[in-house]
């Protein structure tokens, strides 16, 4: 892992001139590489966009998931208020093939909700709708976000000239030949594998999430329950 940082100093009479410098985080031995992370908070994708440099070594999975409330959206502004006052929230979250932070699904819940839903919108839940987005919000809306998400990560795997398997089967090839280990076409195809990789298991995530929408347990149910109108079984209670 990184073995140095940068800081800039200033040098000359009048210290005017300004240097950038690497400063070794651990003791670094004659002949040890300089190791040094652009942007710890940047997926490799991102840094190799960035910055022309992919780790092949140990790289940070995933891709940065870019997510946006319909401009069309006739709920836009109450959305938008909510995702930048309440949620205070980019619509940019790292993602990978095994994690789906909870913010992502309630900023997608949030983008889908309309109809019968969009009561909670309403300016008396205003501080909390972000606490209630964490959670499934209603069979119809989950049914959305994930019928949204599975067809998006389709077309973005579909949009690609090659094959997940086939880009495996090319990175397999690079990797045995020591000279492409920082070359542009072995740093591509790495990128590209990373993003494939993501983008079937976010297909995976959802798809499966759709299938298990009947033990799911939605807003309306929570809510009768914590008034006590239902009990634990989801039984009346009167």
């Amino acid at each position: 892992r990184p073995n140095c940082n940068t800081k800039f100093s200033s040098s000359g009479i009048f210290k005017k001139d300004e240097t950038l410098d690497l400063v070794a985080t651990r003791p670094i031995r004659e002949g040890d590489p300089i190791l040094y992370d652009f942007d710890p908070t940047k997926t490799e994708i991102d840094i190799l966009v960035d910055y022309g440099v992919f780790d092949t070594e140990l790289p940070l999975g995933g891709m940065e998931l870019n997510l946006e409330i319909d401009e069309s959206d006739p709920y836009f502004d109450d959305k938008c208020d909510v995702v930048e006052e309440v949620a205070k929230v980019s619509g940019s979250f790292l993602v990978s093939e095994t994690d789906v932070p909870g913010d992502v699904l309630a900023f997608l819940r949030l983008s889908q909700l309309k109809d019968s839903d969009s009561f909670l919108l309403e300016p008396v839940f205003r501080n909390e709708i972000w606490g209630f987005m964490q959670d499934p919000v209603s069979a119809d809306n989950e049914s959305n976000v994930c019928e949204s998400m599975i067809q998006s990560c389709q077309g973005a795997l579909d949009e690609f000239p090659t094959t997940y398997e086939e880009d495996v089967e090319t990175l397999k090839g690079l990797i045995g030949d020591p000279a492409t280990k920082q070359g542009a076409e072995r740093m591509a195809v790495e990128a590209k594998v990373q993003e494939k990789r993501t983008l079937r298991g976010l297909l995976q995530f959802f798809t499966r999430e759709k299938s298990q929408m009947s033990a799911k347990e939605f807003y309306q149910e929570r809510r009768l329950k914590s008034l006590g109108l239902l009990d634990l079984d989801g039984n009346s209670t009167y």
